[in-house]
């Protein structure tokens, strides 16, 4: 930078506002060299992998205790999976033949095997997958590098922006033990690893910059606006003086509200009222219960949408049962899709205003094979009595009638496989459109 004032937008991963200089980090990955190795150092070369396998799960072990000890065991999960990926019998068994059979050296035997895994997942098109091949990278690198006997440091002595072009689910966690002040990343999403751990951790965090650490260099002043995601690079003194008062009046705001969330939910003539929060993904349950919620009043479920591939009926059903189980005794309401039709069948329906046409109820009835695999995911979640539903965008009576039609289709389905759910699960319909 030349020291002149830069705004770049991206996308607000975790809510709140730093100011402070920025330390651009840059993980150098391991060197490999492909070496042959001769018969009598076969033995040698399958210790250091070994030894460096156990060295890497020792390594995992304590980030997982340090995620478990900051944001809990749901959101240290991650490093459980790595963890698991460590003990792959198969995998581990395939490097060692390779280095026997084939006598290379072993970083080059697990960087090759590894990345047939990365690639092909990477290739996918699955957001998903796209972000386990991120994990299994980043696993690689771990392993290669104990293997080599490489050191990394993860600790800085004062409080700092740190600004990378991605952080791995353990940079997220390890970073946090320093006086970090937040997190800009070019790569990511609301959804990637990085998000769902600053905002657990309550870190600041703006990803999806694109060219931040093409703008911004160790040493310069950054404004992070976790809210409106956007990083301001080298702002002039009026523009921090404004943030800094900004930042003030939230920490007020959020120190009265800290005062009254134990407090009843009662007008003041005594009125009671039972207090809901509205939630976009799972992970903000405990924020919600924390916060005095005692229920969940929407459920938007669209975020499991992943480039237009809809999820199936297990992983629907597990991710909507984490909410109601959280919320237990407290009541969740789950809304199907709401989505323009545009978005997830780019090839099937063409219409001028997908905002106003095909969206919402409309695509399930059209595309019953969508509906009823929801509808079903909700139902098994709902064994515990305190799930309820509701349908989007519904304008006619005709449609109500066509709802209520397929959720007794959907509860003979599962009733056909003896899967237990709630058989007086309530419904329900958001009128928003003024044809309603």
């Amino acid at each position: 930078m030349d020291g002149h004032q830069k705004i770049i937008e991206g996308i607000p991963a975790s809510p709140g506002i730093a100011i402070g200089t920025a330390l651009k980090y840059e993980k150098l990955k391991p060197k490999i060299t492909k070496k042959e190795i001769k018969e009598e150092e076969v033995e040698v070369e399958i210790e250091r992998f070994l030894r460096a396998i156990e060295k890497s799960k020792s390594e995992l072990s304590k980030i997982l205790k340090l995620a478990i000890e900051r944001i809990g065991s749901e959101g240290a999960q991650i490093f459980e999976a790595q963890l698991l990926m460590l003990d792959d019998k198969t995998m581990i068994d395939k490097i060692i033949e390779r280095i026997k059979t084939e006598k290379f050296n072993a970083e080059s035997i697990v960087n090759d095997e590894v990345e047939k895994y990365v690639k092909f997942m990477q290739s996918s098109g699955d957001e998903y997958l796209k972000e386990r091949a991120n994990d299994l990278e980043d696993l690689k690198n771990r392993v290669i590098r104990n293997i080599q006997q490489e050191k990394w440091l993860s600790r800085f002595d004062t409080s700092r922006i740190v600004v990378a072009e991605n952080l791995t689910p353990a940079d997220t966690i390890l970073f946090s033990r320093n006086q970090v002040l937040g997190y800009i990343t070019d790569l990511g999403g609301y959804t990637s690893h990085t998000a769902i751990l600053a905002r657990a951790l309550k870190i600041p965090a703006v990803v999806g910059l694109k060219e931040a650490t093409k703008f911004i260099k160790t040493g310069d002043t950054v404004i992070l606006d976790g809210y409106r995601g956007i990083v301001i690079v080298n702002p002039d003194q009026s523009l921090i003086e404004q943030y800094q008062e900004k930042m003030k009046r939230i920490a007020e705001l959020e120190r009265k509200l800290e005062q009254l969330k134990q407090l009843p939910a009662e007008t003041m003539d005594g009125k009671k009222f039972t207090l809901l929060a509205n939630i976009e993904f799972p992970d903000e349950v405990d924020e919600a219960i924390e916060n005095g919620a005692e229920g969940i009043g929407l459920f938007r479920t669209e975020y499991i949408i992943n480039n237009s591939i809809i999820p199936d009926e297990d992983e629907q059903f597990e991710e909507y049962l984490r909410v109601a189980e959280k919320i237990y005794p407290g009541k969740v309401v789950i809304r199907t899709f709401d989505i323009g039709g545009d978005k997830i069948f780019k090839d099937y329906h063409k219409e001028d205003n997908p905002f106003l046409g095909w969206r919402g109820i409309r695509i399930g009835l059209d595309r019953p094979d969508i509906l009823l695999t929801q509808l079903r995911a909700i139902l098994r979640a709902s064994i515990k009595g305190n799930v309820m539903i509701m349908f989007p965008m519904v304008t006619t009576i005709d449609e109500v009638r066509e709802i209520k039609k397929y959720v007794e289709i959907a509860k003979s389905q599962l009733r056909e496989k003896n899967v237990k759910f709630d058989e007086s699960i309530k419904i329900g319909v958001m009128i928003e459109v003024p044809s309603s």
